[in-house]
């Protein structure tokens, strides 16, 4: 029987491929032990821990954290966890927020062209959107950072985009809470998307009043979130770290009145390497020039959308760590999420309509080039591209035999208390007690991973380390084939002075 073609068809095509792309990367990093414990073991052991109902005092950093919000005042994982953990998690195990988070790229790519069409009334011009949105480079990069908040959160602004402009505010309003509650610099750019809403429809009454409140929240959200929240859960021994912007001062107060006052200055360090060493040079410009290929160029037609952008690249570029600057990890994610939206609805206000297509397929394809471009090579230092490359058979191979270290680590019981090496935490997360070695703690496990980075020690620290257990005869190797090794402690005979009875006692 033959099934006529529908042209609608080819957006789940679009989507299909794509998702298996990204599922592809996120899957094959983790299978092979690709994932660390900074972040994704962090992640997982918290996700473990809320989807049971427990306050996570996440014992993979030394001192533990009395809770996971101290690392960002995020509280997306303790509303999505439960449901999360005891569906999608049951089947997907510890790779769970790893395939959540690609469902919701998607989402924000099918949420981007939905948009689209409904502004510009034309399916091929959105599809279009939607290819560019897929192939922007900063997914590839959220992705091979494994699992972040972030990029759930950014995400969901074409969502909240999208039902704005239908004028379904119930819906947009929930979304609004959702990425509000993201992290604690959201609720600054949310204030800058509402007021990109005003000025897009200054006429619109409704639209004014309601983005004004939308703005009243983030505002009084983000200093509730400094003035009470963050001092009330900071530990005095170890001070919140959220907040690295030294050059513009030392709270967001003190950035603000910066800004102001020395607004030369401010603009300067948006392009400037600000620490002195030559060594990150280039990494500024390099984001820049891959924004402006990907289509930021376009903006300049409709500077009104370049507000969005004000707040998430001043935090890339004014951060004390270069690392933040570039192209990599998961620090390009929220610049993504809304680039195809705003250049393509810029590019609808060309009278020519043909002209506007070959626009918008020439940046599609000048993004290709320019992603492929950079999964080849980049100035951003850190670039692992065994993580990224999805083209490239090294990302599915590795030197060990995985299904042996699969096999053996079976024979951790699932509620043994654990010390790891960084990349085995992400895979023995889901429990209440996991370390990271050298810390061992009450474990009743070390595993280590050999030839796989010894973070957050030096090698010779690393070595040391496990050499002093190793020679501990409270602990017992059940298995030694590089490049796995696990130990066990054995418990301790102790005799009862009185009746003389053997009672086994865990160290």
């Amino acid at each position: 029987m033959n099934i006529p073609f529908r042209k609608e068809w080819l957006v789940g095509l679009v989507i299909v491929i794509f998702g298996i792309i990204y599922l592809a990367v996120v899957v094959s990093n983790h299978y092979f032990f690709r994932t660390f414990c900074y972040d994704y073991g962090v992640y997982n052991n918290a996700f473990y821990d809320l989807a049971h109902l427990h306050i996570n005092q996440n014992p993979l950093f030394d001192p533990p954290l009395e809770r996971f919000c101290q690392v960002h005042i995020s509280f997306l994982l303790n509303i999505f966890s439960p449901i999360l953990y005891w569906t999608l998690g049951l089947a997907t195990k510890t790779y769970a927020l790893l395939v959540f988070q690609v469902l919701m790229i998607l989402t924000g790519g099918y949420f981007t062209f939905r948009l689209i069409e409904e502004k510009t009334h034309d399916y091929w011009f959105s599809l279009l959107g939607l290819i560019h949105f897929f192939f922007l480079w900063g997914h590839f990069s959220a992705l091979s950072a494994d699992y972040i908040d972030t990029t759930i959160g950014a995400s969901l602004v074409p969502v909240f985009l999208y039902y704005h402009v239908r004028r379904k505010f119930l819906l947009t309003s929930i979304v609004f809470v959702f990425i509000l509650i993201t992290k604690e610099n959201f609720p600054l750019w949310l204030v800058f998307i509402s007021l990109t809403l005003i000025l897009l429809e200054s006429k619109d009454k409704l639209v004014r009043r309601i983005n004004l409140i939308y703005i009243a929240v983030a505002i009084l959200y983000f200093i509730m979130i400094f003035k009470l929240v963050i001092p009330a859960i900071e530990d005095p021994d170890r001070p919140y770290w959220g907040f690295a912007y030294s050059a513009v001062g030392d709270s967001p107060s003190q950035a603000i009145l910066f800004s102001i006052t020395h607004p030369f200055e401010t603009l300067k360090l948006l392009f400037i390497n600000h620490t002195g060493d030559p060594t990150y040079n280039g990494i500024k410009m390099e984001f820049y020039s891959v924004f402006l290929i990907s289509g930021g160029i376009v903006l300049i037609a409709n500077p009104r959308y370049l507000i969005m952008f004000v707040p998430i690249i001043a935090q890339k570029m004014f951060n004390d760590h270069y690392l933040r600057w570039g192209i990599n990890s998961f620090y390009s994610i929220e610049v993504v999420s809304i680039l195809s939206l705003a250049v393509y609805l810029t590019l609808m206000k060309l009278k020519n309509k043909k002209l506007a297509i070959l626009f918008a397929i020439l940046i599609c394809l000048s993004t290709i080039t320019i992603t492929i471009n950079k999964l080849e090579n980049r100035k951003s230092l850190f670039y692992l591209p065994e993580k990224e490359r999805f083209y490239d058979m090294t990302m599915y191979q590795s030197e060990f035999n995985i299904r042996k270290i699969n096999g053996a680590l079976k024979r951790i019981p699932p509620d043994a208390k654990v010390s790891a090496s960084e990349r085995i935490v992400p895979h023995l997360a889901f429990r209440s007690g996991i370390y990271c070695f050298p810390q061992v703690g009450d474990a009743e496990f070390i595993v280590l991973l050999f030839g796989s980075g010894t973070y957050p020690v030096t090698k010779e620290k690393f070595d040391k380390e496990k050499e002093k257990y190793l020679q501990d005869t409270s602990w017992r190797t059940i298995y030694d084939e590089y490049p796995l090794l696990i130990l066990k402690k054995e418990p301790v005979i102790l005799r009862y002075s009185s009746f003389n009875l053997p009672i086994n006692v865990q160290r």
